[in-house]
């Protein structure tokens, strides 16, 4: 799915739907949506522990040709403990 899809089923809801909770289901369980966040700047995944802004890493030459795993603008809609 693109945002640009999920734009187009949202501008369907009435105004009740667009009202509730955002729910995302997996196979075990719901989490809710809580937060939604667009990256700034392009995030590396060095340790292999999660992902770390580049810019941590600006003055450290061994991490130069560190694969970029999120880019810069992309988007993440966060669930619920995040």
């Amino acid at each position: 799915m693109k945002y640009r899809d999920l734009k187009d089923f949202l501008s369907t809801l009435t105004d009740d739907q667009l009202d509730q909770p955002v729910n995302v289901l997996t196979g075990t369980e719901c989490i809710q949506v809580c937060e939604i966040w667009t990256l700034e700047e392009d995030y590396i995944n060095p340790t292999g522990e999660g992902l770390e802004p580049v810019s941590a890493y600006a003055d450290d030459p061994d991490y130069a040709d560190e694969l970029v795993i999120a880019k810069a603008g992309e988007i993440f809609l966060m669930g619920g403990g995040a």
